[in-house]
């Protein structure tokens, strides 16, 4: 769904999105923010499934979690 929703990013022309993720939702902004940090400005993830054993440790060291 990371790639479907960076795809249709690419195809309307925007750059860069301000994107939220709301349960399974914040795996896909997640994911889609980690595959095209490009199109990604801002990213909130809400009620995200996740552990910090689950996170890359790029993302762990960014966030400071």
């Amino acid at each position: 769904m990371a790639e479907d929703t960076g795809e249709l990013l690419r195809q309307l022309g925007i750059e860069g999105a301000d994107v939220v993720g709301y349960g399974m939702g914040a795996g896909i902004a997640l994911q889609l923010a980690l595959r095209h940090p490009s199109r990604v400005r801002r990213l909130v993830l809400l009620a995200p499934a996740y552990t910090r054993d689950g996170f890359y440790p790029e993302v762990l060291r960014a966030s400071r979690i």
